[in-house]
């Protein structure tokens, strides 16, 4: 049941983040909001919920953009798995951490994408907008970090308590 409300709450993001986040002006554009679900599944849950919704916001995300096929399945998988066991390596405070790893991923996915593109279009040009909307990416990451990770912990932990009252 409870893979059935994560995957529900992911095609959520995924209608968040192509309906409302996608059409922002540049000056405000918004990271991919699915990027801090994937860590937070990477950080705090397990593997076998983590991984399995991972894949399958990946693959339908894949299947409904214009992107090139699987490049947000193998962006997910990277930062996913990146972060999988980095809190035996570092004690930071979960906030910290979570938003930390949230900026880090989204860098990761901006690479991927610039890459693909580079690829696809050998006379892309890296002009002066394209950097800004990275950066303020990482800004709005850096503010609604914290309180992304206060939505999904109150949010993931009361369907641990409505399963644990069972």
């Amino acid at each position: 049941m409870r893979y059935v409300f994560y995957l529900i709450f992911g095609i959520f993001l995924i209608g968040l983040h192509t309906a409302v986040l996608a059409d922002l002006p540049a000056i405000i554009s918004f990271y991919d909001i699915l990027i801090p679900f994937v860590v937070y599944f990477s950080l705090f849950r397990g593997l076998s919920a983590g991984l399995s919704v991972v894949l399958i916001i990946g693959f339908i995300i894949d299947m409904i953009s214009g992107a090139p096929n699987g490049i947000y399945m193998a962006t997910f998988m990277i930062v996913y798995l990146m972060f999988r066991n980095i809190t035996a390596y570092f004690h930071a405070q979960e906030t910290v951490l979570f938003t930390i790893c949230t900026v880090v991923g989204i860098g990761i996915e901006n690479l991927a994408f610039g890459m693909s593109s580079l690829i696809l279009h050998t006379d892309v040009d890296i002009s002066f907008t394209a950097f800004q909307i990275v950066i303020v990416q990482i800004i709005w990451a850096f503010l609604t970090g914290p309180l992304i990770y206060q939505l999904f912990t109150a949010l993931f932990g009361s369907v641990d308590d409505m399963r644990s009252a069972q």
